[in-house]
């Protein structure tokens, strides 16, 4: 049987050793559906298959298996990346409206931050796609994660830095007013915060579905009812300091399966996300309590 679009990506790829038909078979699957999804969901535009398999060649990683690591990539997002690259009006257009204008930015606080919205924007887009004196950001991004996540990253690093430099040019009265903003975490904090809530909250809410019934159970004991471990020992027959190990090895697993949900979420690296997620776990006794009465 033919399989045109995988011989297209084995050509670019020079690979050292043969692939099965079955393989072979799969692939050609999982690329001929990408492109007619790709292709129906954008209909403006067309990028030609060559063109795109050669580009997706290069996002593939050399240490997995080729279908393993064409599934971990998101090749729609690739394909409207692929395009913009190319400088495709209608990719550009689609780039900017449906994605890049509905990321949160969040510079509240700054004098004229209405205006710095404004001109961030507009900054981060040019070097995303128009850079002059440099390559296009586009070009960087892998696939790994969603393009939206992102393009997400890169306005935040950016509006960190306009916050970085509005905390060393303000002037030493405005420290009062600051202060009274912040009365725990600095801006670059709080903005992080504000942003990542709702990918907190919806992670959080996945992570506690992950429990085991019996787990959950535990949770609502101690949080929601204020039993103790001796109290919840007695209910479940148990010495009550295996309770207390229940207890942290739940809350353990909890912490670990919303990082993974909210890491898998956000589309950022390992490392950003731990930042992020270090700086928002305080949150998670509050949101036990709301989550476990629902």
């Amino acid at each position: 049987m033919s399989h045109p679009y995988t011989n297209i990506l084995l050509t670019c790829l020079e690979p050292d050793e043969e692939i099965s038909e079955e393989t072979s078979s799969a692939i050609q699957n999982l690329l001929s559906e990408t492109l007619l999804r790709a292709r129906d969901r954008w209909p403006s535009f067309v990028i030609e298959d060559e063109h795109y398999l050669s580009y997706l060649a290069e996002k593939l990683s050399p240490s997995e298996p080729l279908f393993e690591s064409l599934q971990q990539l998101h090749l729609e997002d690739l394909y409207l990346a692929c395009a913009c690259i190319a400088k495709d009006k209608e990719a550009l257009t689609i780039l900017q409206r449906d994605y890049f204008q509905t990321l949160q930015l969040q510079l509240k606080g700054l004098a004229n931050h209405e205006e710095l919205e404004t001109e961030l924007r507009q900054q981060v887009w040019e070097r995303v796609c128009h850079a002059v004196d440099k390559a296009p950001k586009i070009l960087l991004y892998a696939g790994r994660g969603p393009l939206k996540a992102w393009l997400q990253t890169i306005l935040t690093r950016e509006a960190l830095g306009v916050l970085r430099k509005a905390k060393k040019e303000r002037p030493a009265g405005d420290e009062l007013f600051w202060r009274l903003a912040s009365p725990q975490d600095d801006q670059e904090q709080l903005y992080l915060k504000e942003l990542y809530k709702d990918a907190f909250k919806d992670a959080f809410q996945q992570a506690l579905q992950d429990l085991s019934a019996k787990e959950r159970n535990i949770l609502k004991y101690h949080y929601l009812d204020g039993l103790n471990i001796d109290k919840i020992g007695l209910l479940y027959r148990v010495h009550r300091a295996t309770i207390a190990r229940w207890l942290v090895k739940i809350r353990e697993d909890l912490m670990q399966s919303t990082f993974t949900h909210m890491n898998k979420a956000l589309g950022v690296s390992e490392e950003a996300a731990k930042s992020v997620f270090r700086m928002i776990q305080s949150q998670i006794d509050v949101s036990l309590f709301r989550m476990l009465k629902k």
